[in-house]
């Protein structure tokens, strides 16, 4: 027979587990859970409005939204609207409001698209942040609900004694040009020399779709670069160079030489940038399968300061003057 406390200690066991349910809060959540859980989620102490926290940069709030709460954690602030718009229109207004607030959209850092080189007309723009020369940079995400579409607008609140973000972002990229002086000179010169490359933009046609590309190394030397692609589709060997060809002078370049067999049309340009750099460009069009064309577009750069590893030749089938 079993001690009678031993029962007892069982039977309330027993029942303080089935006393803790899974209860949902309803419309109504205590201020203290929401202070807890987000400052449990993000770290430190949250304040919570039912308006703009104190010193979130205003704006006009568009017709047909609401304040649904302010959240300040000091380090950062976050707004979120309410509304019954569409993803589409809700976004589209917010960053109206903004934009008429003296905010200006700039891409992420790491986002930018490619200038230069073979260009997909088809990838997608590059992700952007608002920038304010006075308030910094703000993030929009938009999240849709059952019935309603809610709008996050979330800014890091710049610390007394930092700078404000440069909402330019090509002085942003020289400002850390500037303070990266440890960046090899011989980067510096691979780098500059793909700036050079025209921009060879893709076809815009269903006919023809891309597999591939991107830049690839060029004999080893820093006065070479090439990039590459892949187009499959309908278009014969000639259609695809003049496609190519033709904005390669209208960039600027004054043609060579230009080649054409059964399954390989090549051609060079000469160009002079900067007053005093010349180039060399090639490109080939080579048919490596049944509507399959191999690209390859690739520069040299003459007279340059890396004498010892520029090829004799240059690029294969060019002479360097």
């Amino acid at each position: 027979m079993k001690h009678p406390g031993i029962l007892l200690f069982t039977l309330l066991v027993i029942v303080g587990q089935s006393s803790i349910a899974a209860t949902a809060f309803e419309d109504s959540v205590p201020a203290e859970v929401v202070n807890q859980v987000i400052g449990a989620a993000f770290g430190g102490q949250a304040r919570l409005y039912t308006d703009l926290p104190e010193g979130f940069p205003a704006f006009a709030l568009p017709d047909g939204m609401t304040i649904l709460v302010g959240v300040d954690q000091g380090w950062s602030q976050r707004v979120i609207l309410k509304s019954r718009f569409d993803y589409q229109a809700a976004i589209a207004l917010a960053y109206g409001a903004l934009l008429e607030a003296g905010w200006q959209l700039v891409p992420r850092p790491g986002t930018q698209m490619q200038q230069a080189g073979f260009i997909n007309p088809q990838q997608p723009s590059p992700q952007t942040q608002l920038c304010h020369t006075e308030h910094g940079v703000m993030e929009v995400s938009i999240q849709s609900g059952s019935d309603s579409t809610y709008v996050n607008l979330m800014r890091n609140v710049t610390q007394p004694g930092m700078p404000v973000p440069d909402c330019n972002p090509q002085s942003s990229m020289d400002a850390l040009v500037e303070r990266a002086p440890q960046i090899p000179a011989q980067v510096q010169l691979q780098v500059q020399l793909q700036e050079f490359m025209p921009r060879l933009v893709l076809p815009r046609t269903t006919e023809m779709t891309t597999l591939m590309g991107g830049f690839g190394g060029g004999g080893g030397s820093i006065n070479e670069t090439e990039t590459r692609a892949v187009l499959s589709g309908g278009w014969n060997l000639g259609q695809v160079f003049r496609h190519f060809a033709d904005q390669i002078a209208d960039q600027g370049w004054k043609r060579d030489a230009r080649v054409t067999g059964d399954a390989m049309a090549s051609g060079s340009w000469t160009k002079t940038v900067d007053n005093d750099v010349d180039l060399v460009a090639n490109l080939t069009v080579l048919i490596t399968a049944e509507d399959t064309y191999d690209l390859r577009f690739r520069l040299l750069r003459e007279g340059t300061p890396d004498a010892v590893n520029v090829p004799a030749m240059g690029i294969r089938g060019i002479r360097a003057r």
